[in-house]
C-alpha cells in the first residue's frame, strides 16, 4: 500500500463495557485495515496485504469520555503505521502507560425538520429541473399494446410502495429477518434507481422520483459533501478509496458537517474511487437488486462485494447504508404522499 493518511469514523457507546472488538475491516488497495479495541482499552491497528499481516499498532491506553463519534487518522508511509490520532489527540504506543482521556462528538440532532428550512428549493434547483425534464408529466408510449398509468395510479403505487418499505425496514432493522433483505433491494431501486444519460441499455423509470416530478417537489436531504465532486475524481489518477462519510443522509441534521442536497445528488456521491472506476450509491442500488433481489445472478459485482466486505461494528457497510437509504426513501416518500393530498 502506498504511502497514505486514512480518515474512519467509529460510533463508541458505552466505552466502559466494551469487550474486546473489531471495529472496522476496511479494504484499501491490496490491503485490509483492521482497527480493533483490545483490553485493558487499547486501540490496535492492524494491516494486512495478501491476508499476510505487514504492521501493527497498539496505542497507550484510551479512556472515551462520552457515546458518540470518533475520527481515526492513520498515518501510513508506505511499510509502518507511524501516526495515530482520535480527533485531534495524537495517540502514542503502549510503551506510553498514561490513559489519555477522549471526547466523542455527539450524535445529537441539531436542525429536526429539514422541510422546515427556507432554501431547498434553492438547494435542490438543479435536480428539480432534471426531474421537470425527465418527469414533469408521463411520457407517451413507446410499446405497442400498453396503455399508459394516470398520475394517479403512479401516485397510489408510490404510497403503497412506501407503506411496503416501512413494513420492510421494520421486518429486517428492528426484528432482524434479514432473510427479507431481497425485497428491501428491489423495493430500493424501484423507488431510486435511475440510468445514466449515456447508458441506453438501462431503461428504468424510478417511482419515488418519477412522481416527485410530476409534482415539481424538492426531494431534500441533509448529508455530508463528498470531498470531491464525480467530475473531479474522473480526472485524477487516485487509488481505490472507500469514503464512508458521504454516505449517511437524513432529514434531520445530526452534524454541522451535513448540508443540504437534493436525493439525487446524495445517491450520485461514490463510495469507492480508483484509477478507472467511480462506484456510486446508485450503482450499489442497481446491483444489490440484480444479486440479491429482484433476480439472483450467479456473479456479484467487483465493488458491491467490496462494499458488503467493509465491516463498521458489529454490521458489514452495505447492510448499515441500506438501512438508511431505507430511512430516508421512507421519509421523503411520506413528504410526497402529503404534498399530494
Amino acid at each position: 500500500m502506498e504511502p497514505k493518511t486514512i480518515f474512519h469514523q467509529i460510533y463508541i457507546s458505552n466505552w466502559d463495557s466494551q469487550l474486546a472488538t473489531e471495529f472496522i475491516n476496511v479494504p484499501n488497495e491490496n490491503a485490509i485495515i483492521a482497527v480493533s479495541i483490545d483490553p485493558p482499552k487499547h486501540f490496535t491497528i492492524k494491516v494486512y496485504e495478501k491476508s499476510n499481516l505487514i504492521d501493527s499498532f497498539i496505542s497507550q491506553p484510551i479512556k472515551i469520555k462520552n457515546n458518540g463519534a470518533i475520527l481515526i487518522i492513520i498515518i501510513w508511509d508506505g511499510n509502518h503505521i507511524v501516526g495515530l490520532m482520535l480527533g485531534k489527540n495524537k495517540i502514542d504506543n503502549y510503551k506510553n502507560k498514561n490513559i489519555i482521556e477522549i471526547e466523542a462528538v455527539r450524535n445529537k440532532i441539531i436542525k429536526s425538520n429539514i422541510y422546515d428550512e427556507p432554501n431547498i428549493l434553492e438547494k435542490c434547483s438543479e435536480w428539480m429541473a432534471w426531474r421537470k425534464k425527465y418527469y414533469s408529466r408521463p411520457k407517451p408510449l413507446s410499446k405497442k399494446n400498453t396503455i399508459l398509468k394516470s398520475e394517479s395510479e403512479q401516485k397510489r403505487e408510490l404510497e403503497e410502495s412506501i407503506m411496503s418499505l416501512v413494513d420492510l425496514h421494520n421486518d429486517v432493522f428492528i426484528a432482524n429477518k434479514r432473510y427479507k433483505l431481497a425485497d428491501i433491494y428491489s423495493l430500493l431501486r424501484r423507488l431510486l434507481f435511475w440510468p445514466d444519460e449515456t447508458d441506453k441499455n438501462k431503461i428504468y423509470s424510478p417511482l419515488l422520483i418519477r412522481v416527485a416530478g410530476y409534482e415539481n417537489l424538492p426531494l431534500p436531504v441533509y448529508a455530508t459533501p463528498s470531498k470531491n465532486s464525480v467530475k473531479d475524481l474522473a480526472k485524477i489518477q487516485i487509488v481505490i478509496q472507500i469514503q464512508i462519510d458521504n454516505q449517511m443522509a437524513s432529514t434531520n441534521q445530526k452534524d454541522e458537517r451535513m448540508i443540504i442536497m437534493d436525493l439525487q445528488e446524495w445517491l450520485s456521491q461514490p463510495i469507492i474511487t480508483t484509477k478507472n472506476k467511480i462506484y456510486r450509491v446508485k450503482d450499489l442500488l442497481f446491483d444489490s437488486a440484480n444479486s440479491w433481489g429482484a433476480h439472483n445472478d450467479q456473479s456479484i459485482p467487483f465493488f458491491l462485494d467490496k462494499t458488503r466486505n467493509i465491516n463498521i461494528l458489529s454490521d458489514n457497510f452495505l447492510f448499515i447504508l441500506i438501512k438508511n437509504i431505507s430511512e430516508v426513501a421512507i421519509d421523503l416518500g411520506k413528504y410526497i404522499i402529503n404534498k399530494m393530498e
